[in-house]
């Protein structure tokens, strides 16, 4: 996932200069940011530049992450090559400006021509400018900053308008967002005459990933040259359509509204497009620079269960052998065979007949018998640890029965003996009794 926008500036400057050789035809608004976070929040405000200079004021909740400038005009008549409009040298017009007394420098992030028009053929531009130490140094809290043209000799045929979109962490918000910036200049004008591409936008897709509830999220939306009395029309799937909202205001041919819209559950995805129409009617003129998402991320799944406690306590069968008495209880007593708990001691006739005591007293050997006889022992003293209510131990007599039988019946040296090493182990965890 992006977590940066640098590089993301650099390859597109690069990628423009390509793309200005090449007949005019519409540039789709591509992901530039995609980041998540605890806190992660976005502040922006736009101004009107088309009547001279502008503010916009920005709340800043937090520590900046990034603060981006973004601006867009039309260039009428545009200079040609081939027939398409193209910018032959940069700093091209209007790509200076001064933010907060600063002058700063644009990258170029979309164009699309637009080749007929009254005034002759038309070049519709965007561009972005990383400001983000000169809104770090203001701090946080509310904040205006002044944006005025940088180079009143270079001046498109309008400049239409700027947006500053601030992203900070709140550190008061312990819930986890995705913000997602899609930019570039997609231009739109229904009733264009040129067919196809000038006349419609292109929709963007946020693949945000879906949650188990619904949830809302907030889009900003960023467009030039929009009138009011004039039909525009916002899509965006999930949500009803927002008709005629694009009404300069921010400014004089300028909107950036934050929208409020609603992500279904299981939903995954959000598409946006902006639409002019009708064609009969006027609709608006459409330069659409912008669209940026910031969705709540699923709330992360609820810790296991704990664990069920395991034992951490063992009498070894010493204790046991020496302190008879506290097999009170436990349902076993000394005088009771081996084989009458533990049947598949039968297969060994010299240990069945053994009672528990004699077992637990019991030494080793060679061979299948001798490993019986080394498991037996940790076996009775495991039976009595599970079996005294004052023990904690790991394995209940159930358990120790069935592992036990299952080793005998086995008549197999090292299955046995590596129970017998394993119930030896619990054995020894510490004896809680007197």
């Amino acid at each position: 996932m992006r977590s940066g926008f640098m590089g993301r500036l650099g390859g597109v400057a690069v990628l423009m200069l390509a793309l200005l050789a090449l007949p005019a035809a519409a540039t789709t608004l591509q992901v530039a940011l995609d980041v998540q976070g605890q806190g992660l929040s976005m502040a922006s405000g736009g101004t009107g530049l088309q009547l001279g200079p502008g503010t916009v004021t920005v709340n800043i909740g937090g520590p900046v992450q990034a603060a981006l400038l973004y601006w867009a005009g039309r260039d009428r008549p545009c200079p040609q090559s081939g027939g398409v409009c193209v910018i032959p040298s940069q700093p091209y017009l209007d790509q200076v400006l001064s933010f907060d007394g600063n002058l700063i420098t644009g990258t170029i992030i979309g164009t699309e021509g637009q080749p007929v028009s009254a005034g002759g053929p038309i070049n519709n531009i965007g561009y972005l400018a990383d400001v983000t130490n000169i809104v770090k140094a203001r701090g946080t809290g509310s904040q205006t900053f002044s944006i005025a043209d940088g180079d009143t000799s270079s001046n498109l045929f309008r400049l239409n308008g700027a947006t500053l979109l601030v992203i900070y962490t709140n550190p008061a918000d312990t819930n986890s967002y995705r913000l997602m910036v899609f930019d570039g200049l997609d231009f739109a004008y229904g009733a264009d005459p040129t067919p196809g591409p000038t006349q419609v936008t292109t929709p963007v897709t946020f693949n945000h990933g879906s949650d188990t509830a619904a949830r809302q999220a907030q889009l900003l939306v960023l467009v030039g040259d929009a009138e009011a009395g004039r039909p525009d029309e916002i899509d965006i799937t999930n949500n009803p359509s927002l008709i005629n909202t694009l009404v300069s205001a921010a400014g004089t041919a300028w909107d950036s509204p934050v929208l409020t819209i609603n992500i279904p559950a299981g939903v995954s995805s959000t598409t946006l497009q902006l639409v002019s129409a009708p064609v009969d009617q006027n609709p608006d003129s459409l330069l659409w620079e912008l669209g940026a998402l910031r969705v709540p991320l699923p709330a992360p799944p609820p810790p296991p269960p704990p664990t069920e406690d395991i034992g951490t306590q063992g009498c070894t069968p010493g204790y046991w052998k020496n302190h008879t008495g506290s097999w009170a209880g436990t349902g076993y007593s000394p005088g009771q065979s081996t084989v009458s708990v533990f049947s598949s001691a039968s297969a060994f006739p010299s240990l069945a007949g053994k009672t528990l005591l004699k077992s637990l007293q019991g030494g080793g050997g060679p061979g299948t018998l001798g490993s019986a006889t080394i498991l037996l022992r940790a076996a009775v003293a495991a039976l009595l640890n599970a079996a005294n209510t004052g023990v904690d131990y790991p394995l209940t007599q159930a358990q120790i029965i069935s592992q036990v039988n299952s080793a005998l019946a086995s008549n197999n040296r090292d299955t046995m003996l590596s129970l017998g090493s394993t119930l030896d182990g619990d054995n020894n965890l510490g004896c809680p009794l007197n």
